[in-house]
């Protein structure tokens, strides 16, 4: 009997660990598929955003541009034209070729996560004083391939009035998250930069001005 006993035990016992198994694998699975609509959306999102940026240089007579700040810790020679869309302000686009990427950017990031899920934002700097940094979220429709870039690369940023600063990746490194000063701290032109999934580094661009 306490033989037969124990045998029940071990079944039941194997069967909730299955059940829960099961649970778990379905819990991943609709994570995944939640982040994987998430980034569609973002991807949607930033594209319609990029197209009326375009639009509104072309037509001459868009937005009239206004002053914005990177930051709340930003200086006024920071201070770069902005235009409204959808309730964000930007500050124009940036081309990654090799990525496939048109993407906007927004005029500034103050940690608000639902902004960035949006689009790239300016952190700190811009082209003008040669040390533009701009933070972008991990989705693959955003900053999520940057490991992929090599040394090279070329990356474009077009401003809301229509100029173009042209760069070249020079190098890609891996950063801890509380590397803020080795981040904005730096003598690249450009940097860009998004975590790594799970938050546990950072992936980190450097690129340098074409004369």
């Amino acid at each position: 009997m306490g033989a037969e006993t124990r045998r029940a035990g071990r079944r039941l016992l194997g069967r909730a660990l299955m059940a829960v198994g099961v649970l778990l694998v379905a819990g991943a699975l609709g994570l995944l598929a939640l982040n994987a609509w998430e980034d569609r959306r973002a991807g949607v999102a930033a594209a319609a955003v990029a197209a009326q940026l375009e639009e509104a240089r072309g037509a001459g007579d868009g937005p009239t541009p206004e002053p914005a700040a990177a930051g709340p810790a930003a200086s006024s020679s920071d201070a770069m034209a902005s235009v409204i869309v959808g309730g964000y302000a930007y500050v124009g686009t940036l081309t990654i070729p090799a990525l496939g990427l048109d993407l906007p950017v927004m005029a500034s990031w103050d940690g608000d996560y639902d902004a960035l899920a949006v689009a790239p934002c300016r952190q700190f700097g811009s082209p003008q004083t040669h040390d533009l940094v701009i933070a972008g979220h991990n989705y693959a429709s955003h900053f999520g391939g940057l490991s992929r870039l090599v040394a090279g690369d070329e990356v474009v940023f077009t401003d809301v009035a229509g100029r173009e600063w042209r760069y070249r990746v020079a190098l890609v490194e891996t950063l801890a998250p509380e590397a803020v000063d080795d981040v904005r701290e730096s003598p690249w032109d450009l940097t860009l930069y998004t975590c790594t999934y799970g938050g546990a580094s950072r992936v980190v661009v450097r690129c340098a001005a074409l004369a």
